[in-house]
């Protein structure tokens, strides 16, 4: 059900606030409807591609509105880079997760206009009382209550009981920038969105990057093969600062051999995994936030919701658990609209060990398989980067004209050769060694040389 027309007033003070507060003169994209539907008191469904713009839908109906917002956020340090913005704005924000001092709650107390939680503090009697005073609830990365909830935060599935502790009227939005049709009617019914709800999809294009899959070389080491494409990442454009490089590894161990290997050959480079301590892994984020170091290497533990705007190319060194895990890694590329390159690099023995992780322990197994084979075909497929990721999201976008298969398509034909004489030799080889000898044995006699093992 679409929500209401706002008056031409409200209409006035939403820009009003766009350009007191965050400095843009109107809307962008999907904005002006889901922030349209939380002032009418709608419960809302947002998806926005990265970069998007998604956190002025709740923090602009937000302020308009009155009261509290209550934001649901699944790290510490986002929530501190948000809180910090909206006080730079001149608003009143705090956060409260595990290991918050007593200020934050001083402030959540006394009437902080926004206030941040991580899904864990939700289970707390003092934030669900706090919650009656809520006139906005805001779940962000709401995917994770039908995709991760049980594998990557489990009080996200228990997010639903907050419904009861707010006012009569107060809207509940939740948003992600991950999620076909069949999550966005999990997190709708997990969340117990009102049947009134409205649905604000945004494209999950993005015209700006550019992707690429390419084959893990034998034999090579994961350095041996990044290390070129990182010094071409790196390479500073003719003005501005030095470009970043996000780097995905898929164990802890990989993540600590490629920044030992970088780390010797000059790099700035840091490593973020979830064995290293909460300090170190602190000084690594905030190294690469800050452009003091170019390049960090990582697990999966680090991604969701980083706001850098200047990453110009984010790497992935083998396969992730699903298409939706891919892309959101891929989207921390290129979030200030500049070009960026997503490149990932996949071999034959990503895919058994990538199952594993997946299905083992998986709520369902199924489906977990399922969203696996969707990577796999994406990797595989002849047709656009862009048009496989969209279409599995729902959406049809045309050729991009810029990723590989694109450029492959585009590229002239290679010459033919005649390779009859060639392979009848080989046959010839394979069948006169009976089956009894290897590979090296039959090319040694199909190039007409006489093999040890036969003299």
């Amino acid at each position: 059900m679409p929500p209401v027309d706002p008056p031409a007033d409200e209409l006035a003070a939403t820009r009003a606030a766009l350009r007191r507060f965050w400095g843009v003169g109107d809307f962008r994209g999907i904005q002006a409807e889901a922030i349209r539907a939380a002032l009418a008191g709608t419960d809302v469904f947002v998806r926005m591609a990265t970069g998007g713009g998604k956190s002025a839908c709740y923090q602009v109906p937000g302020l308009l509105r009155g009261g509290q917002t209550v934001v649901v956020s699944p790290l510490i340090s986002l929530m501190h880079d948000q809180v910090a913005a909206l006080v730079a704005k001149g608003l009143t924000a705090c956060y409260l997760g595990g290991n918050q001092a007593g200020g934050g709650w001083s402030a959540a107390e006394g009437g902080a206009q926004f206030v941040y939680v991580t899904p864990e503090m939700c289970a707390s009697p003092r934030l669900r009382l706090l919650l009656h005073s809520c006139s906005l609830l805001a779940i962000d990365e709401a995917h994770c209550v039908s995709e991760w909830g049980h594998s990557f935060r489990a009080a996200y599935t228990e997010l639903h009981e907050l419904r009861g502790h707010l006012p009569p009227g107060t809207p509940v939005m939740a948003l992600t920038a991950t999620a076909t049709e069949e999550t966005r009617r999990d997190v709708v019914r997990a969340l117990g969105l009102r049947p009134s709800h409205v649905d604000v999809t945004g494209t999950v294009d993005r015209t700006n990057l550019r992707y690429a899959v390419l084959r893990k070389p034998p034999g090579r080491s994961a350095y041996e093969v990044l290390s070129a494409e990182l010094r071409s990442a790196l390479t500073p454009a003719a003005a501005g600062r030095a470009p970043c490089v996000l780097v995905y590894m898929p164990t802890t161990k990989e993540v600590d051999a490629l920044i030992a290997a970088l780390l010797a050959g000059g790099a700035s480079a840091a490593g973020y995994h979830a064995k290293l301590t909460p300090a170190t892994r602190a000084a690594a984020q905030a190294a690469f936030m800050q452009g003091d170091c170019s390049v960090l290497v990582a697990t999966v533990a680090f991604g969701m919701g980083i706001d850098k705007p200047d990453v110009r190319a984010v790497f992935n060194w083998g396969a992730q658990a699903s298409l939706e895990a891919y892309y959101q890694q891929s989207g921390r590329a290129g979030r200030d609209g500049g070009a960026a390159e997503c490149v990932l690099w996949v071999g034959p023995a990503d895919w058994p060990r990538a199952a594993h992780l997946s299905v083992t322990g998986a709520t369902h197994p199924e489906r977990a398989r399922r969203t696996l084979q969707a990577l796999r075909d994406y990797t595989d497929s002849p047709r656009c980067r862009r048009v496989c990721l969209a279409a599995y999201f729902g959406e049809a976008v045309p050729a991009c004209g810029v990723c590989d298969t694109c450029a492959a398509a585009a590229a002239p034909p290679r010459p033919r050769h005649d390779a009859t004489t060639l392979c009848g030799a080989l046959l010839r080889a394979a069948r006169d060694c009976s089956g009894r000898f290897g590979l090296t044995v039959v090319l040694q006699l199909a190039r007409g040389t006489v093999p040890t093992k036969l003299s």
